[in-house]
């Protein structure tokens, strides 16, 4: 049996931080305690830059990142990031601009 997920496109554009709709994703909102290892975040970063990237793991302080280009290097990496510094790099005007998803079908 092969299962494929097809994941959705980045609404409005490819600047947004949300998916549309799909029975593939689950929408976990714009709260990063609900995240584990194996979902993704869709964010778009204070500095404007839009940004994916995998929960490799995560503690009550700290995430790790399994993505792909933070250092525009096209090189996939781990990357460790604290939970402030994360939400402070997300935070524009008041509002939190990432999304996470879990993939749940397929």
């Amino acid at each position: 049996s092969k299962t494929v997920v097809w994941l959705p496109a980045t609404k409005p554009n490819a600047y947004g931080w949300h998916w549309y709709d799909s029975p593939y994703v689950k929408d976990l909102g714009s709260n990063i305690d609900n995240v584990w290892t194996g979902d993704i975040v869709q964010m778009n970063l204070a500095s404007g830059t839009p940004h994916t990237a995998i929960v490799s793991w995560k503690n009550n302080t700290t995430i790790w990142w399994i993505e792909s280009n933070w250092k525009l290097d096209n090189k996939v990496r781990i990357r460790k990031e604290t939970l402030d510094h994360f939400l402070k790099a997300v935070k524009v005007n008041g509002e939190y601009r990432y999304t996470a998803y879990r993939v749940i079908g397929g």
